[in-house]
């Protein structure tokens, strides 16, 4: 994506693919706004999605209703969100390590809606040094000595 993208938008997407392959929208620097909210047969991301985009700082996954698996490095490194509404990713079962790793400006995170989440990887939500409100009750038991 050419550096003066900083908004992309996926908001009509009639096609029927059901995975975001690896290193989606990978070290874009420039993006500060992504909509996907045209996603929805999506089932399955891999690894990297948005991974290092660090001047996001708006973010609409109402799109990712269905997805029940992430992969490793999940908006790892995106240091521009100071807020991230999960609530869509409410079917995943599967997360991935590096869980918004080093998300360091991100303030408060509702994990509720990642209550049916039965495996998580490594380094969940290590490096996001400025939250201060946070409830780990509905992943707390599987979260290894790497994570937050």
């Amino acid at each position: 994506i050419p550096a003066a993208v900083k908004y992309l938008a996926v908001t009509n997407y009639s096609g029927n693919a059901t995975t975001i392959g690896n290193h989606f929208l990978y070290n874009c620097y420039s993006l500060a706004a992504v909509d996907l909210r045209g996603l929805s047969n999506v089932t399955s991301i891999g690894e990297g999605f948005l991974l290092f985009c660090q001047s996001i700082t708006i973010l609409d996954l109402s799109g990712l209703s269905n997805v029940a698996s992430i992969g490793d490095g999940f908006l790892s490194g995106c240091s521009g969100l100071t807020a991230l509404d999960l609530s869509p990713l409410s079917n995943v079962t599967s997360i991935g390590g590096h869980f918004l790793h080093y998300c360091k400006t991100l303030r408060a995170l509702d994990l509720r809606p990642l209550s049916n989440v039965t495996t998580i990887g490594r380094c969940f939500l290590n490096g996001c040094s400025s939250l201060t409100v946070l409830d780990l009750s509905p992943v707390r038991s599987r979260l290894d000595a790497d994570s937050i």
